[in-house]
């Protein structure tokens, strides 16, 4: 077991909340969430609602994830550019693959993706799959096979797995540079599916969608800005919308066609300008699920180059 080390202290402020009415967002669950977390005065989060899938769109989706992507969670509103399917996201600090968890910076060890597809990834469609950064290759290479398995038996018929930024400045507690985490992750991935055992499984390279992106990130290279965080979201949607094969759920411009079917992201490389079709805020603020009780706590992103 990884020894825990402690969490930065962070400067954030409890805020107040305004409602919003549930039918101008898609749906979007966060595991564990309170309905009525507390955000920004001039923000406000959408409710948690479960529609029916809209017509020609798959099955449910769950996102199970790290630090890296819970900038969905964390950055106000970024998950409302999810669209395109029901989303669940289950994005925690420190989460590991099979290896128990770290102590994160929410104040509390996360379940770790295999034991999160245990509890709740039956009546999904879709996993995707984004824990990278704090497992070093032998842990990763160990897990893999559990986790799809496991992921099968809960009757999960397609796995997205995420691969891993490079070149990134970040430090996994108690572990290797994500340097070489992620170059030695992102390799064991590409052999895995290399064996053909893996029908199943489908690469989503953000490594190479955003290799120069370096706007998305703050200075570790890994994290989300503002930007960043309705960025990955912008893209998760269009590699389901691909894979699907429908419609883009939203243009690559204000005014543009919608392409349909939508292309590959992977192959088209990212939006030109992510603020011109999403409200990104100016302001680099947070709103943190804190402790096993995830009271709501929100302020400005005390993290080096998060503006």
């Amino acid at each position: 077991m990884k020894r825990r080390l402690p969490v930065a202290a962070c400067l954030l402020v409890v805020c107040t909340s305004l409602p919003v009415s549930a039918a101008s967002v898609p749906a979007i669950t966060t595991v564990g969430a309170s309905v009525d977390a507390l955000l920004p005065a001039h923000r406000g989060r959408a409710e948690i609602i479960t529609p029916p899938n809209p017509p020609g769109s798959p099955g449910a989706t769950l996102v199970i994830g790290d630090s890296a992507i819970a900038g969905l969670r964390w950055v106000v509103d970024a998950h409302t550019a999810l669209r395109g399917s029901t989303f669940t996201l289950d994005v925690e600090s420190c989460r590991r693959l099979m290896e128990p968890s770290c102590f994160g910076r929410e104040l509390r060890q996360p379940s770790t993706t295999l034991e999160a597809i245990t509890a709740h990834a039956r009546g999904y469609h879709t996993l995707v799959i984004a824990t990278n950064y704090n497992d070093d290759a032998s842990e990763f290479s160990a897990a893999f096979d559990p986790i799809i398995a496991e992921a099968r038996r809960m009757g999960i018929l397609r796995i997205i797995w995420v691969t891993s930024r490079v070149r990134a400045g970040y430090f996994a507690p108690g572990g290797p540079a994500s340097d070489d985490t992620s170059r030695s992750n992102n390799v064991l991935l590409a052999e895995r599916l290399a064996t053909g055992a893996y029908p199943d499984v489908v690469v989503a390279d953000f490594n190479i969608y955003t290799r120069f992106m370096w706007h998305w990130f703050i200075t570790d290279a890994l994290h989300y800005t503002q930007t960043g965080a309705w960025g990955v979201a912008d893209y998760l949607t269009r590699k389901l919308a691909h894979l699907d094969g429908r419609a883009c759920p939203v243009p690559v411009a204000p005014g543009a066609e919608v392409q349909n079917p939508c292309p590959d992201p992977d192959a088209t490389g990212p939006i030109a300008d992510i603020g011109a079709l999403y409200p990104v805020s100016p302001v680099s603020w947070l709103c943190y699920e804190m402790g096993d009780d995830r009271h709501p706590v929100c302020g400005p992103d005390p993290r080096p180059g998060a503006a």
